[in-house]
């Protein structure tokens, strides 16, 4: 475990210090607030609506579904599991360039989410037509950028951003298969079957 964490923060000083250009600390606060997560999320779910009508609503409560499934699991299990303080490094060693007291919630639980849209945009629009699939990497894109900038910023670990991706991607497809084995199994479900 040491290792890890020593990995952990070695990765962390490359993306805050070592990789940082202060041309690029403007976009990185905008990308670290709730600003591009809620214009990625609105788009999104407009996009959604407009390709698939009634259906993009269910793809959407699907979406909310995972997101809550998702950061529920990080402030309810992952936070107490892996309590850490800031973003671990001493002061002198980070670039600190928002408070994270202003933060509304902990960042990771924004790329949880990020990455949960993002997933759910990829199981149902990543195959589709040609518009559908740059939706999807626009979609993408946006929680990595997203997951980055929080790191960049010097909020979070890298391991915590990567492990609130990971568990946001389980849990939308987790949502996408249980709702794919209910449609199947009990809504379309000859009489005979029930």
């Amino acid at each position: 475990m040491e290792l890890l964490q020593q990995a952990d923060t070695r990765l962390f000083w490359l993306l805050n210090i070592a990789w940082s250009h202060p041309v690029a600390d403007g976009f990185m606060i905008f990308a670290s607030s709730l600003a591009l997560p809620a214009i990625t999320v609105c788009s999104a779910a407009l996009f959604i609506v407009v390709r698939r009508g009634r259906d993009g609503a269910v793809i959407l409560l699907l979406a909310l579904l995972a997101a809550a499934i998702a950061g529920g699991l990080i402030s309810g299990i992952y936070d107490p599991l892996f309590e850490r303080t800031g973003s671990g490094a001493a002061p002198w060693e980070r670039r600190l360039l928002v408070d994270r007291t202003r933060l509304p919630f902990p960042a990771h639980v924004l790329a949880s989410n990020a990455a949960a849209f993002g997933a759910i945009a990829w199981i149902f629009f990543g195959r589709g037509p040609a518009v559908e699939k740059v939706f999807t990497g626009i979609v993408a894109a946006s929680a990595c950028l997203t997951a980055y900038a929080m790191v960049y910023v010097g909020v979070c670990y890298p391991g915590d951003v990567a492990a609130g991706a990971a568990i946001g991607v389980s849990c939308a497809f987790g949502v996408y298969t249980v709702f794919a084995w209910l449609l199947k199994n009990r809504i379309h479900a000859r009489p005979s079957e029930v």
